[in-house]
């Protein structure tokens, strides 16, 4: 269906808006959800810190940045790429209050 092409072909256009730039990030390869988070870390440019849980470091590393981030192939993990969905929203959500 073309469905990355239209993706990165939308992203592309509106990549102006996000100062921090857009992030891609295929999770077409992984079989193991669990590698989700370190995958989005990755396409971050983070690198793991001591004590601190990846998905805690990537909420605080987006929230201070315009960025769009795609994640592309979620077909197989749904659930998984929901529920990181809805809690970088809410992190977003509680550092703008």
């Amino acid at each position: 269906m073309g469905k990355t092409r239209l993706s990165l072909a939308i992203a592309q256009d509106v990549a102006a808006r996000f100062v921090d730039g857009v992030v891609w990030v295929d999770l077409a390869p992984l079989r193991d959800p669990a590698l989700i988070p370190s995958a989005v870390a990755t396409a971050l440019g983070l690198t793991p810190a001591a004590g601190v849980p990846v998905i805690e470091q990537r909420a605080v590393h987006l929230h201070t940045r315009q960025t769009l981030l795609l994640l592309d192939n979620c077909e197989h993990v749904p659930e998984e790429t929901t529920d990181l969905g809805a809690y970088l929203t809410c992190q977003a959500d509680a550092a703008r209050a």
